[in-house]
């Protein structure tokens, strides 16, 4: 059994946000405790997607938190010597028609006005670029700083880098209650023991709702089972990431595949099981615009819950009604990228500081207090992976 102690600081959630806001926390001399339900970080959303870290085709609001996030994980691979397999190959983002290439133009466009090299490419340049890509594909947007890492080595690096700055995890403790007086948190109560604390930050992704709850509040998102599968080891045929058609397929360095897409929404809930026709849909979907697909086979899929929004955009904000807790959640499938600036700004924000990241359109204030988010999720498009 865990032997808990007070902490300035408790962090509920070991994932890529949680660990990140642990660490800087800790930087600046903060006395945080992790608490994480599993038996190791990264065991949920942010260690069961494909690792894809992603500028391109990011929504105006969200894209500063993206941008900010990239230089932050080139610290962790380049300062820190992070081995967590991160590469900047690129991200391509595709069109298969001539109203998704005009569509991309337009993008370009604004992705450079906001500071972003992203090149709108066509013909034989992204032939040159990407030489396995299907002729169905017409154009694209490239981002060369673009690119994926491994999420479970990721994870687990920034929390060791969080424990050399003397963060306690606490691990297979499960967060039961938030003792509260006078609109404050004063103590985080765990299957392990009590933790008397001076602020919370909540990083439990898809589960955020359970510690929202505690304090009275329900945050405007649903949890949604994702799929994603793996090939067989090939010759090299891809470098980048790439994504169009309801799909996106990037290598790994043992030279497999990742394969994952959209498609109908499934369900809404916390069903973690795959099933024969998500798969069979981006796979088929994947060889129509990367025909190497069509050489290999899946030998292993996962799936994991994500976090829905009613917008598709993260959330990160105050706790209504609790002057001492901060929290982010509702990132889509698409907040392994922008875990480490999240965790960042949530740091700041704890500490009473104003984020140094912009994060005016990812507040909770934009959605009216009355909205009936589960209908918004069923009119809403897939996210991009």
């Amino acid at each position: 059994m865990n032997s808990l102690r007070n902490h300035e600081v408790v962090v509920i959630g070991g994932g890529v946000m949680g660990c990140t806001a642990a660490y800087f926390l800790a930087c600046e001399g903060r006395d945080v405790a992790l608490v994480e339900r599993a038996a190791q970080v990264g065991t949920e959303a942010s260690g069961r997607n494909a690792g894809g870290i992603r500028q391109n085709k990011r929504h105006p609001a969200e894209l500063p938190m993206a941008m900010a996030s990239v230089k932050l994980w080139q610290f962790f691979r380049d300062e820190l010597r992070g081995p967590f397999e991160y590469e900047q190959n690129g991200n391509i983002a595709l069109a298969t028609s001539e109203e998704e290439v005009r569509a991309l133009e337009a993008e370009a466009v604004r992705l450079q006005g906001q500071g972003l090299d992203v090149r709108h490419v066509r013909g034989a340049d992204l032939k040159e670029l990407c030489p396995n890509l299907s002729d169905t594909v017409l154009a694209a947007n490239y981002c060369p700083t673009d690119g994926f890492a491994n999420p479970i080595l990721a994870i687990r690096f920034i929390a060791q880098c969080a424990r050399e700055r003397g963060v306690t995890i606490y691990l297979e403790t499960q967060v039961t209650g938030l003792a509260m007086r006078g609109g404050r948190i004063t103590a985080v109560q765990t299957n392990q023991g009590e933790v008397a604390t001076e602020a919370v930050v909540n990083t439990t992704g898809p589960w955020a709702n359970e510690i929202a709850a505690m304090v009275g509040g329900r945050l405007p998102f649903v949890p949604r089972p994702t799929q994603l599968a793996v090939t067989l080891p090939m010759p090299p045929v891809l470098r980048q990431w790439i994504s169009g058609d309801m799909v996106y397929v990037r290598p790994t360095q043992a030279g497999n595949l990742l394969v994952g897409g959209g498609g109908p929404r499934d369900p809404m809930g916390f069903a973690r099981e795959n099933t024969h026709s998500r798969i069979h849909r981006f796979a088929v979907n994947g060889a129509r615009i990367f025909p190497p697909l069509k050489r290999t086979s899946m030998v292993r899929a996962w799936a994991g819950i994500l976090a829905i929004s009613p917008d598709g955009l993260a959330i990160i904000d105050r706790m209504p009604g609790v002057e001492n807790m901060v929290f982010a959640t509702g990132c889509s499938g698409t907040g392994f990228c922008t875990g480490p600036g999240t965790g960042k700004t949530l740091a700041e924000m704890i500490q009473g500081r104003v984020p140094t990241i912009p994060i005016d359109g990812l507040r909770l204030s934009r959605f009216p207090a009355d909205l009936d988010f589960e209908a918004a999720y069923q009119r809403q498009s897939q996210p991009e992976p």
